[in-house]
């Protein structure tokens, strides 16, 4: 936490918030919720906590909105009227992964990408070690020069196997 003078910022406000006044009060007045559009005010600042309402109409596992590294590309889905990943139209344009992802909800079948497991796989060397660590992401800071919500390990654990072949890939 920081300490710092916002007067300034607040009494700019002021005004802003005796105009809003009256638009706020009538709409604690309706007997219906009101009807607001989906968009990018959704999640910014944050995720909104009526997201699971407003946004019912669409696929929970499949919608435009969890196609991969959308940048853009789900909102204009969306502002198009396709809402799934099965509806995305074949010419339309994305990278290869976002085509994977989109074919492969389109025809049920699992992408496995076998030779490129098996070229990694061959780059492996023995021994191998392996990495485990836990965090805790406290919202009030418990270290000096630790902020909120950062995350902080608190355990680990790491150890080694000589060979491995519990895995093998065939063509």
């Amino acid at each position: 936490f920081t300490v710092a003078d916002i007067t300034e910022v607040v009494l700019n406000l002021q005004e802003t918030v005796q105009t809003k006044i009256p638009e706020l009060k009538k709409i604690l007045k309706l007997t219906d919720m009101p009807n607001i559009q989906i968009g990018k005010h959704c999640n910014t600042p944050y995720t909104c906590d009526f997201q699971s309402h407003c946004w019912k109409h669409l696929p929970e596992e499949r919608s435009v909105f969890t196609l991969s590294n959308a940048r853009g590309k789900d909102w204009e889905l969306y502002n198009e009227g396709i809402y799934s990943l099965e509806e995305v139209p074949q010419n339309y344009p994305l990278n290869d992964k976002q085509q994977m992802q989109v074919n492969g909800y389109k025809t049920g079948k699992i992408h496995i990408d076998k030779k490129g497991i098996k070229d990694f796989l061959s780059t492996v060397k023995h021994p191998m070690y392996f990495f485990d660590f836990e965090t805790i992401m406290p919202a009030v800071p418990m270290w000096d020069n630790a902020k909120p919500y950062q995350q902080i390990p608190f355990q680990y654990s790491m150890c080694g196997r000589r060979n491995t072949r519990a895995l093998r890939i065939s063509s």
